[in-house]
């Protein structure tokens, strides 16, 4: 899977989209990013990364809950930042740990919440 990831990023005339957060925890929050995928795409050709961040969707993330909870649905997505990675040959675990730590200070922004 990760050797034809690698082909289309590199290959690609169109945008990649990946979910390297995976789910959601059960209260929304952004958990461990699984880093596989992402990291095939930065190694693959330099990126213009664009990172937005969705809250309240996480709540229907069961396909019943979803049915019974589609009159009442409430979530929104902003746009992060955009990021630029230019260097495939490089480390892109700090990179990916940058993406992580915008999107999780913003989730907490959108909530309201103070960062502790």
């Amino acid at each position: 899977m990760t050797d034809n990831l690698s082909e289309v990023a590199r290959s690609a005339e169109v945008p990649v989209a990946i979910f390297p957060e995976g789910t959601r925890t059960k209260d929304g929050n952004i958990g461990r990013f699984k880093k596989a995928g992402l990291r095939r795409i930065l190694q693959a050709r330099a990126w213009k990364i664009y990172i937005l961040v969705g809250d309240g969707f996480w709540k229907y993330a069961k396909f019943k809950d979803f049915l019974s909870g589609i009159g009442e649905m409430n979530g929104k997505i902003e746009f992060v930042s955009m990021l630029e990675w230019d260097d495939p040959e490089g480390d892109p675990n700090p990179f990916i740990e940058e993406i992580r730590t915008q999107m999780v200070t913003r989730l907490v922004r959108m909530r309201g919440d103070s960062i502790a």
